[in-house]
């Protein structure tokens, strides 16, 4: 294993291992937006699922996009797995970014306050934001969950304390 390397077990894998009796299908993309998010919605349909799990906004965050816009995009997605659909909606908060701007911050901590009050369409809050973040600087997270190196992504014991809000 070369030094510094740190093995993680994403959420998707983590809620397969808890749930096991569930198929469990990890249909993000790495660096997505909320916009794309919302464009590849009827790919869930392939699946057919009782539940979808929406967690997006870190990356909009970051490029500058408002908090509105970001909300807008994220309850279109909403609106489309239960209006439409007739799926359960768990909506994620976005975690905090080690590096993000005042400005970036502002953006996610308005948009997580949005999901925490229960967005339309919603059927349960994760507060990823509140278990991961360092409560000395809330912009940032724990240094016990951060992967070294990496700005955005949770480590193994990050990861975990994700998995752990699911009932």
């Amino acid at each position: 294993m070369t030094k510094g390397l740190q093995v993680t077990a994403p959420l998707n894998v983590r809620l397969a291992i808890k749930y096991p009796q569930v198929n469990v299908v990890n249909l993000g993309a790495g660096n997505d937006t909320t916009t794309q998010m919302y464009a590849r919605r009827t790919s869930i349909d392939l699946y057919n699922p009782f539940r979808v799990i929406v967690w997006g906004g870190v990356n909009d965050a970051a490029l500058g996009v408002s908090a509105a816009t970001i909300e807008a995009n994220l309850q279109s997605i909403y609106d489309y797995c239960k209006v439409t659909k007739g799926y359960e909606v768990w909506a994620i908060t976005i975690t905090p970014v080690d590096t993000n701007t005042t400005e970036m911050n502002t953006v996610r901590t308005t948009v997580n306050n949005w999901i925490k009050a229960m967005p339309s369409n919603v059927d349960r809050v994760i507060d990823a934001w509140t278990a991961v973040r360092d409560p000395a600087d809330p912009t940032k997270r724990l240094p016990a969950y951060a992967v070294e190196a990496d700005i955005v992504h949770l480590n193994d014991l990050g990861q975990a304390a994700v998995a752990a809000l699911f009932p």
